[in-house]
């Protein structure tokens, strides 16, 4: 087996590789700039760059491909333009794995393909169109994909991501956020934190990828817990935790009406097909996960 990883440097695309090489695969890692991952052979490539990329495939012509890339800085990927680029890269990504001689794609899709209801989120049940540009173009990607896999005989897959969290996360999302503003001593405003959602510690979600890659399951899978969560819940365990509950302004953020109250994942088929529990309880990833960023705040890594 001969894997491509995009976006192998980012969030979760750096746990799979480093999972992959460590189960004995050739994993070739794709990023516009390396990180150190034994084993890892590493091609620092702009996949926007359509020579590139068919230049990058004629070259390896891996036999199975897990694509990560896609715009994701906090605050502007909802809506960012960079969704539209990242759709047509992904189906000339495809394209190009499947001209030579692919057979297993696993791409990362989002919850924010669903259509936000309150009821659990089915990957069979899709309502109407996705609140965002970047859930709209993450789901065109999805069906372009999978009509294309049928038509060369590809296998397929689509984990559909939710909340996630751990080390190396961006510091500006919500369990970053505060609990760096308690280390440095800031206030920490936060919605009422009342909206329950569906986390899951980034060790999973790679492991969850994994297996799905080495299954021959296809179509979407959630990539989620099942179990949702108050926010308030976990602002409150990390402010306990680092003795900041005096910095902790819940409510001092208006909370988008428009949202549910709950949005969690049906994990049926995650469990029962795919054959994933999660491992990392809440509590326990929490903990280590500001230690995570306890260990970089000390060496100077993290700025107030």
């Amino acid at each position: 087996m001969k894997i491509l990883v995009t976006g192998a440097s980012g969030f979760i695309g750096r746990e799979v590789t480093d999972r992959l090489c460590k189960r004995g695969y050739e994993v070739h890692a794709v990023a516009r700039k390396s990180i150190e991952i034994p084993d890892a052979i590493w091609h620092e490539v702009n996949l926007l760059d359509k020579s590139k990329v068919e230049q990058l495939f004629s070259e390896v012509r891996p036999t199975h491909l897990v694509h990560f890339a896609w715009v994701t800085e906090p605050g502007e990927f909802w809506n960012s333009s960079e969704n539209n680029e990242w759709e047509s890269a992904t189906r000339l990504l495809f394209d190009a794995f499947a001209d030579n001689g692919g057979t297993r794609f696993v791409g990362a899709g989002s919850v924010a393909e669903y259509v936000w209801t309150g009821e659990p989120c089915l990957e069979s049940r899709l309502f109407d169109t996705p609140a965002t540009l970047y859930g709209q173009r993450k789901l065109a990607a999805w069906q372009y994909v999978e009509q294309r896999a049928r038509e060369v005989d590809i296998a397929s897959a689509w984990g559909r991501v939710f909340w996630l969290y751990g080390p190396h996360e961006h510091p500006r999302r919500l369990i970053p956020y505060v609990i760096n503003g308690i280390l440095n001593k800031r206030s920490v405003d936060c919605s009422s934190g009342e909206q329950l959602r569906d986390f899951l510690h980034v060790y999973d979600v790679a492991d969850a990828f994994v297996r799905l890659l080495e299954s021959e399951v296809g179509g979407a899978v959630n990539i989620a817990s099942g179990e949702p969560v108050a926010i308030k819940t976990i602002v409150s365990h990390i402010a306990t935790k680092l003795a900041g509950q005096d910095l902790i302004r819940l409510g001092a953020i208006p909370t988008n009406i428009f949202e549910p109250n709950v949005v969690c994942g049906d994990v049926s088929k995650l469990k029962l097909h795919v054959g994933f529990t999660p491992q990392v309880q809440l509590q326990d990833g929490l903990d280590s996960t500001i230690s995570w960023w306890q260990s970089l705040s000390e060496c100077g890594a993290v700025s107030a």
